[in-house]
């Protein structure tokens, strides 16, 4: 017994000496990566993405993922040297570790992670179980975490900007990594850029991402029936279409839908529609329905939108010469 309990410990150790040493970014020569991947075969490879394969290996006894750069890729010497700097110096519980490389053929070693990416296991690539509510929240938490030390890195903030479920991977135990990090770019501390996709109205917005959080309550009897969001949908839709008011009138989503005014306490029905305060009290003393689905309210719990007060209290301010 003791002797087995002391063959265990040195196999423990050895794992561990030889992860430690992995933690260190080393050069391969392309040689040794032909081996351990097995000349590059089909069988091993888990991965292809716009910029390369991605091959499965085994070094010092511990499964690596190896990332053959295509060699039209944009990645030069200059991009890949980038890649290599970023990441060799980037530790983080949620950030896929560099392990090593080899600048000439561009070849990338990381860490190995068993479950694969987030894409996969959403659509349940080969039988895959579905990824349970807290699971998923608990990864939006830690791709949460990683993109802040990402944002705060010194002496540089490190932008990422090919964010994607593909580019999510799940260890043994479902904790996720942020892959491709060196695919972002360097951005001064005092630059600031914004995109928009178009001048959305901010009650729209907040009105299409109230429908969006009621799809995705965690009990799936709280969630909305399809047939319901298509309907709130195509409503909002043809709000927007047949808006043909003056510049100057109140955007439509400022309207309370029961009295086509502007709303003084906007707050947030059960059918994710928002109404004037007074309005939907009146409403709801003598109907259990929506007022624009006409459909069975879930109950009568009424949110505050301040979102959307806020908007309304800006738009009327008056506005500077």
């Amino acid at each position: 017994m003791e002797n087995r309990i002391e063959l265990q410990c040195k196999a423990e150790a050895e794992r561990e000496a030889n992860r430690q040493q992995l933690l260190k970014y080393t050069q391969f020569t392309f040689e040794e990566l032909r081996d351990i991947t097995d000349n590059f075969s089909e069988n091993n490879k888990i991965g292809e993405g716009s910029y390369g394969h991605v091959y499965k290996g085994t070094l010092h006894r511990t499964n690596v993922a190896v990332k053959v750069l295509r060699h039209d890729s944009w990645q030069g010497p200059q991009e890949f040297e980038q890649e290599v700097e970023v990441l060799s110096r980037l530790h983080h519980p949620h950030i896929v570790l560099l392990l090593g490389g080899n600048p000439e053929k561009k070849c990338l070693v990381y860490e190995y992670l068993e479950n694969g990416s987030l894409e996969d296991r959403l659509f349940c690539k080969d039988d895959s179980p579905p990824i349970s509510c807290l699971t998923r929240y608990q990864i939006a938490v830690e791709v949460g975490t990683a993109l802040l030390f990402l944002h705060k890195a010194k002496p540089q903030p490190i932008v990422l900007r090919d964010l994607k479920p593909s580019n999510i991977l799940l260890d043994k135990n479902y904790n996720s990594k942020i892959s491709d990090v060196g695919l972002a770019r360097f951005m001064p501390g005092d630059a600031t850029s914004v995109r928009s996709t178009s001048p959305w109205p901010l009650a729209a917005a907040t009105q299409l991402a109230c429908i969006g959080l009621n799809c995705a309550e965690c009990q799936r009897k709280n969630r909305p029936e399809l047939e319901n969001v298509l309907q709130m949908l195509e409503t909002m839709n043809h709000l927007f279409r047949s808006e043909e008011r003056p510049k100057s009138a109140a955007p439509t989503l400022f309207l309370c839908p029961i009295l086509q005014e502007v709303m003084e306490y906007p707050v947030i029905a059960s059918d994710g529609y928002t109404y004037e305060y007074d309005a939907i009290i009146r409403w709801l003393q003598k109907s259990d329905a929506s007022p624009m689905t006409n459909l069975r309210l879930e109950n009568k719990n009424l949110t505050p939108n301040r979102v959307v007060r806020s908007a309304i209290c800006e738009w009327r301010a008056p506005k500077l010469p």
